[in-house]
């Protein structure tokens, strides 16, 4: 029973001279997802704006280099009298490498995967589920740290021309830009 207490403690001593400090952050903000649908008989688009959570496990790998992984939940709501309602919502989780301190002005980029919903009622809507890639920046702002990120997802539930419509080729795509304030610890 000691030989086991005395093991376990030697391996979490040495496990323990290879690890770096971590820091959870979130912030809240504003964000717009644009989803591009294209099929044989033409293209639409579907723009919505929403509220963006982000939240984001960051782990140092050296004093300006770190790993984050990170999710930018998003919901969104238009409704105007000439085109009608938009609805939109995404949930991302992505894996980010930053270069700068984790607490200061620093940018990045990441990849991951993302499944979002686009509804329009003049047009463009659907699902889009496959991996999104972002790069974005933080610096400070009023005391606060303040984020931009833009990303790009690439449809893979596109449909492919099959026996009901062999005309029909479906893509699908997305883009977003948000703008985060970080509200640190």
């Amino acid at each position: 029973m000691k030989l086991s207490k005395l093991l376990i403690t030697g391996l979490v001593l040495i496990c323990s001279f290879n690890s770096n400090s971590q820091e959870y952050r979130h912030g809240l903000g504003l964000q717009y997802n644009l989803a591009l649908f294209k099929d044989s008989y033409g293209f639409s688009g579907a723009g919505v704006p929403g509220a963006v959570y982000k939240g984001s496990l960051g782990f140092d790998i050296s004093r300006d280099v770190h790993i984050s992984i990170s999710t930018y939940p998003f919901i969104g709501l238009f409704f105007n009298s000439q085109s009608g309602g938009y609805f939109g919502a995404e949930l991302p989780l992505l894996c980010e490498l930053g270069f700068g301190d984790l607490d200061d002005v620093h940018g990045f980029f990441g990849a991951g995967g993302t499944m979002a919903f686009v509804g329009a009622s003049g047009g463009g809507a659907g699902a889009i589920v496959g991996p999104q890639f972002d790069l974005g920046m933080q610096f400070p702002f009023r005391d606060r740290l303040l984020s931009i990120k833009l990303a790009y997802t690439i449809g893979l539930n596109s449909r492919n021309p099959g026996a009901v419509d062999p005309l029909l080729l479906d893509k699908r795509s997305m883009y977003s830009l948000g703008i985060i304030y970080m509200f640190g610890n």
